[in-house]
């Protein structure tokens, strides 16, 4: 956040400096310091960082007034970071500024941005393939890497995780074409046919189809209007809503202990059987942080038997048929 102060011109924006997800101990200090992911499941992580960065962007922008567009600003193994979160971003995206990292995840996208500052230093004398750009800013993209692996021949990771029956590879599409925004009035066609595909899937229905889409077309419609007290988030694959997840802030009597004065519920998350693999978390993980912002004591929820897991890994623990998580 200091670095930002700096910047010519910063008291005129609204400045956030996101601290990373993983989190641990200085050497030889007790100061706890964070990093974007480490080498283990990075498919995984990316996932769950770029809907953290969008959950809290998000909501700086639904509070804000008079926003012209996001620029995001990454040094090191932030830069990859910074481009992924631009390509993904629902909001319009004025530039990014990248000081001494990787512009990969920018050049797998494809995605040209209005404006870019790219400052190599001596990072650039050792990655072959790079242009410099002399720090200076290039319209209407950055300078892009050459070499293996790299634009026009990329290298598919592999992305495995581990079950009781061992080992499963998870779809690349699953998070790698993802993105994960706020849902709004437009998207409840297609969500009310998303949740009479999650609740017929899972019992027979006794209301006919169309009569149920309608209505809870129309109650969803009202929900995400502004003045709702249901908020939602979707995953979509380029114009196609394929998962979402649905969570309600619950107002506590007011204490005197310190205590935070907010529950709340999350229900509905669902992802298509072709999408799985990493778009639930994703979804989850922008539910979460956005709550957390909201200053939520407690979230709960009805899992499934086959969401049980993904909860349990996010810290929920299970009371009777409950599960809840403290924040």
């Amino acid at each position: 956040m200091a670095r930002l102060q700096k910047i010519p011109g910063a008291e005129n924006w609204t400045l956030i400096s996101i601290q990373g997800l993983h989190r641990f101990y200085q050497r030889r200090s007790d100061t706890v310091i964070a990093s974007w992911m480490t080498r283990q499941d990075r498919e995984l992580a990316m996932a769950d960082n770029a809907a953290y960065v969008a959950a809290v962007v998000d909501a700086e922008w639904s509070a804000s007034q008079g926003r012209n567009g996001v620029v995001y600003a990454g040094f090191s193994q932030g830069v990859a970071m910074a481009f992924r979160a631009a390509v993904h971003s629902p909001q319009p995206v004025l530039g990014v500024v990248a000081a001494g990292g990787d512009d990969a995840a920018r050049d797998r996208s494809g995605t040209r941005f209005h404006a870019c500052l790219t400052c190599w230093s001596v990072v650039a004398r050792r990655m072959p393939g790079i242009q410099r750009t002399n720090s200076k800013p290039t319209r209407p993209g950055c300078a892009r890497r050459g070499g293996a692996g790299e634009g026009g021949g990329r290298r598919r990771p592999r992305v495995e995780r581990r079950g009781r029956s061992g080992r499963s590879r998870i779809p690349e599409r699953a998070t790698a074409m993802i993105a994960v925004r706020r849902a709004v009035a437009a998207d409840a066609d297609a969500l009310s046919r998303l949740r009479w595909d999650f609740r017929s899937g899972r019992a027979p229905a006794v209301e006919d189809q169309a009569a149920f889409l309608e209505r809870c077309m129309n109650w969803m419609r009202r929900e995400l209007a502004d003045g709702g007290v249901w908020q939602c988030w979707i995953a979509t694959d380029g114009e196609r809503i394929v998962g979402q997840i649905w969570i309600q802030l619950l107002t506590k009597v007011p204490n005197p202990v310190g205590e935070r004065d907010r529950h709340a519920y999350i229900s509905n998350l669902y992802v298509i059987p072709e999408a799985r693999g990493g778009v639930g978390r994703q979804l989850l993980a922008a539910a979460l942080a956005w709550a957390s912002q909201q200053r939520v004591d407690r979230v709960v929820l009805w899992p499934t038997p086959r969401s049980t897991g993904l909860y349990e890994r996010h810290g929920f623990v299970r009371s009777g048929d409950v599960m809840e998580l403290t924040l």
